[in-house]
């Protein structure tokens, strides 16, 4: 099964969270040898299983979990595919999060992402704004190496693509944080008339929309 799709992300994240063990129920996409499932399934296959993950996980972080919000759903699958993304999904995994997020976007066709270590250091009372291209990586390296600031609070992403909301919520789970602030360019538009301001925005040198939307309103962007 190809790395370019978008469910091997959101399971391998699921196998993340629990290997790191924090769920309150116990292991069931590493399950070794999937027995309480197989136990249970009766009628329902491995695309049933994929589905039944994902829906588990889907109040706590809506983006990526909540199927229902793609804008092209990937279900449904056909059940050998279900099965092989699964073990792909449960092979050994000892990235960081800095390196899981970055192969997926890698993965996915999301540029680079420049040398986002390279941008200035985000304060606590600073609201900021990512522009699409960037899906959340650069909030990522904000948070982690400064411990005092919100992803929640503090971030905005302009995202207009299912994959870009895949890779911020795959950010927001690495940092197990509250459902993010995404918004998509037309809803920018809307609150920059209506009065909104950013102490910084945050963009990827060379990725097309994310430099003609600075251009069309005219935003001061720190690029990486």
């Amino acid at each position: 099964m190809s790395s370019a799709s978008p469910l091997t992300w959101t399971l391998r994240s699921i196998a993340r969270i629990e290997r790191r063990g924090d769920l309150r129920r116990g292991a069931r996409l590493t399950e070794p040898g999937h027995v309480k499932w197989k136990r249970m399934c009766r009628r329902l296959d491995w695309t049933d299983f994929v589905e039944l993950l994902h829906e588990d996980l889907a109040a706590a972080f809506p983006h990526p979990f909540d199927l229902s919000r793609w804008e092209k759903s990937p279900l449904p699958l056909a059940p050998a595919v279900a099965e092989d993304l699964i073990a792909e999904a449960v092979c050994p995994d000892e990235s960081d999060a800095l390196a899981f997020v970055h192969d997926a976007a890698r993965a996915l066709g999301l540029p680079p992402g420049g040398n986002i270590a390279d941008l200035p250091r985000v304060q606590p009372q600073h609201k900021v704004l990512e522009l699409p291209g960037s899906a959340g990586r650069i909030a990522l390296h904000q948070v982690l190496s400064y411990r005092d600031l919100s992803l929640h609070e503090q971030f905005t992403f302009v995202a207009d693509t299912d994959v870009e909301r895949l890779l911020i919520g795959l950010v927001c789970v690495e940092l197990r944080s509250n459902p993010p602030r995404i918004v998509r360019t037309d809803e920018l538009r809307q609150l920059l008339a209506g009065g909104q301001r950013f102490d910084r925005i945050f963009g990827v040198k060379g990725h097309a929309s994310a430099e003609a939307l600075a251009n069309e309103l005219k935003l001061e962007v720190r690029w990486t």
